[in-house]
């Protein structure tokens, strides 16, 4: 079965937990063994027992030895497993950085600005043309208005009548001269052009 990169990184520290649980006890029981090993050859001294004592001595000896290694083994797997994890916060970082520089790369690629400048610059002179064709619109418009209206014929509403219309429309009941004054003004107006 496969694992994925999480599954095989979580059994790592698993197994790197049980290592160290393990080189701690380790260490306890090369402890006891030292205590052991102290009492014997104190027994051994008090009883006389020189080949019994030189024995307890090199048992002294080797777990006192062998403790130094496993400290050291302790030691030095508590010290590249904080150094891993710095590491392995560096390498994101860089991995981080790279994604980002490769982002800025894309972002400040010449080729993008020049095509974000063409794109613009086309886009204003089609804004610029439409704007063109809708003020020639505009323009046919109102001079096409002009052409009816001097065309009216007895029974067409004048634009006096069409703004009284509106106006009427608008009226509220109880207004009184200031709506008639502002109609007049308006139907003055529209004659006076």
């Amino acid at each position: 079965m496969f694992k994925t990169k999480k599954q095989k990184e979580f059994e790592k520290r698993i197994a790197q937990k049980r290592l160290l649980k393990e080189l701690s006890n380790q260490i306890k029981k090369l402890d006891m063994k030292k205590n052991a090993f102290i009492r014997e050859g104190q027994e051994a001294y008090s009883k006389g027992m020189k080949q019994q004592f030189n024995l307890a001595a090199a048992g002294l000896r080797i777990s006192l030895n062998q403790k130094k290694r496993v400290e050291t083994m302790l030691m030095n797997l508590k010290i590249t497993s904080q150094l891993k994890d710095i590491s392995k916060v560096t390498v994101d970082f860089l991995k981080q950085m790279k994604s980002v520089s490769k982002d800025l790369i894309k972002i400040t690629d010449l080729k993008s600005f020049d095509k974000i400048s063409s794109d613009f610059d086309f886009a204003l002179r089609r804004f610029t043309s439409q704007t063109e064709n809708m003020e020639n619109f505009i323009n046919d418009s109102e001079k096409s208005i002009i052409n009816t209206d001097s065309k009216i014929n007895e029974g067409d509403i004048k634009d006096n009548e069409a703004v009284d219309l509106i106006l009427d429309s608008m009226k509220d009941e109880n207004i009184n001269h200031s709506f008639e004054e502002f109609k007049n003004k308006i139907l003055n107006d529209n004659s006076e052009e």
